[in-house]
């Protein structure tokens, strides 16, 4: 074996032989979603495990795995006669190229590699620098059939005197490895030894990733500062269940509130009293505000900032700050609605809440009965939102010029119309021209009217179902409502459906 020939270039040793060591392996690869728990992922080892001696593959190579990740140099497998005359199988490498032992998964996916199983010795051998240092090492785990010889290399020293070779002499019994390989290309390794850690590992990187909820990891991670900060930027619930000390933690709720403000709710009481850690919340999530504490929920600049971010946060304002007429309308101003929320002393306020239905005219619907009885606050409303009409007292639905400024607005606020008007042809084409689905609330008699039918299937294709059946087979109106949208063809008269004037509009929309 001493005579094993070393070449050499100019630019330095490009080839070499060396014996190899055994690698059996198995893996299998998975999709993340069906590793996403602790209980699941456990289950892929231990069923695996069982199966290893069958679906077990050997392999020679080059490198320790766990330290390069699944590459291996570019090798080629030869054979010499040893000095007893046997075959010996070794490795030639060829260059710097390196392949790799494991495909690389697809997005989404993982390789879990349950079981490494080294042969022979330990050893490392570098090159000439040019080459930058060519390294080989690998695990020692029993000296198997190589005996006496193990942790020799075949090498010849003396050929090349800048080659370095430092061999340790090792046996011992078999040890098994456990790895997986994301499609990011990072590596997790731990020996069965320590399966434990490994699975923690496997947990933290899932988890990290938001693949794995946080709910179901290990209390070691919960309680881990790095990985909860690492966590929180996937999972925006993660900080929900980490470690009750974490939730005192001012990094640690800053960076969570800053994903979302609501996860002010399970920080320790301290952090829900501290000004500048609520305001943080509440600016990102209005809601926050219900979870701050209580004398922060009357601190003016606190709930302005909540309720600008989301209306909806007046309900836990301090009672006497939802007498404020700032933070009311600016809580209005966000969301309409909100105006549930306000003192009653505001919802009776004319002069208020004509300001109010002018931001939003949804507020309607929770001031004052006297006002929505009120001419002058119903019109202010309707302009700024003709759905609102529902909200608008029953005498002035009645209003033609209430109705008539809602539709302008709206043309599906006609369904909130007296009777009366919803079969008043002035109002019915005001209504089909602004919205020509609006034709599903007006009286029967003008679905089967062609000027009305015609306005609303201009405005829009499909209200052509809410025609009669003789206009839905009036080419005209068809004509009309294909032009609008050529799904429409789908709702007309099948006599038309093959009409090649309306396919032809079709087929050039297409």
């Amino acid at each position: 074996m001493n005579g094993t020939e070393v070449k050499q270039k100019k630019e330095g040793l490009s080839e070499f032989y060396l014996l190899g060591p055994e690698l059996n392996y198995a893996y299998v690869t998975v999709k993340e979603k069906d590793i996403n728990s602790i209980q699941k992922l456990t289950e892929y080892l231990l069923n695996f495990a069982e199966d290893f001696p069958d679906t077990g593959t050997s392999h020679l190579v080059l490198g320790r795995l766990e330290n390069d990740e699944g590459n291996i140099l570019d090798t080629a497998l030869e054979s010499i006669e040893d000095s007893d005359g046997a075959k010996v199988d070794f490795i030639k490498i060829k260059n710097k190229n390196t392949g790799r032992l494991i495909k690389k998964p697809e997005k989404g996916e993982v390789v879990l590699i349950y079981f490494y199983y080294y042969d022979h010795a330990t050893y490392k051998i570098s090159a000439h620098k040019k080459i930058k240092n060519i390294c080989l090492e690998t695990k020692s785990f029993h000296g198997g059939w190589w005996g006496s010889n193990q942790g020799e290399a075949i090498v010849t020293k003396t050929d090349y005197p800048d080659f370095e070779l430092f061999g340790e002499d090792s046996s011992g019994g078999g040890e098994y490895n456990l790895q997986i390989i994301f499609d990011d290309d990072e590596c997790i390794e731990d020996t069965v030894g320590n399966k434990d850690r490994w699975i923690e590992e496997i947990s933290r990187y899932l988890t990290e990733k938001g693949v794995l909820s946080f709910q179901f990891a290990d209390k070691k991670l919960k309680a881990n500062k790095e990985v909860v900060l690492s966590t929180i930027k996937y999972d925006k619930r993660a900080f929900e269940y980490a470690d009750k000390k974490l939730k005192g933690d001012k990094e640690v709720v800053l960076a969570a509130i800053k994903q979302d403000g609501q996860a002010l709710e399970y920080a320790n009481e301290k952090l829900k009293a501290d000004k500048e850690f609520v305001l943080t919340a509440v600016k990102q999530a209005g809601y926050a505000l219900e979870y701050a504490d209580k004398k922060l929920r009357a601190d003016k600049k606190i709930v302005l900032a909540a309720v600008e971010q989301n209306g909806s946060a007046l309900e836990y304002a301090n009672e006497k700050l939802k007498t404020d007429k700032e933070i009311v309308l600016e809580a209005v101003k966000q969301y309409g609605p909100a105006l549930e929320h306000a003192d009653s002393s505001l919802k009776k306020d004319k002069e208020f809440m004509l300001e109010a239905v002018k931001q939003d005219g949804y507020a309607l619907q929770h001031v004052d009965e006297k006002l929505k009885a009120d001419k002058e606050v119903v019109l202010a409303a309707v302009k700024q939102d003709g759905y609102t009409l529902q909200y608008v007292d029953k005498k002035l639905r009645a209003d033609k010029k209430i109705v008539l400024a809602a539709l302008k607005q709206n043309g599906s606020a006609l369904e909130y119309a007296d009777e009366k008007l919803r079969a008043d042809k002035e109002v019915v084409l005001a209504a089909v021209k602004q919205d020509g689905n609006g034709l599903q609330y007006v009286d029967k008699k003008f679905k089967k009217d062609k000027e009305v039918v015609l306005e609303a299937v201009k405005e829009s294709g499909d209200a052509l179902e809410y025609a009669d059946e003789k206009l839905i087979a009036d080419k005209e109106v068809v004509l009309a409502a294909v032009k609008q949208d050529g799904l429409a063809l789908s709702i007309a008269d099948e006599s038309l459906k093959n009409d090649p004037d309306i396919l032809a509009i079709v087929n050039k929309d297409k």
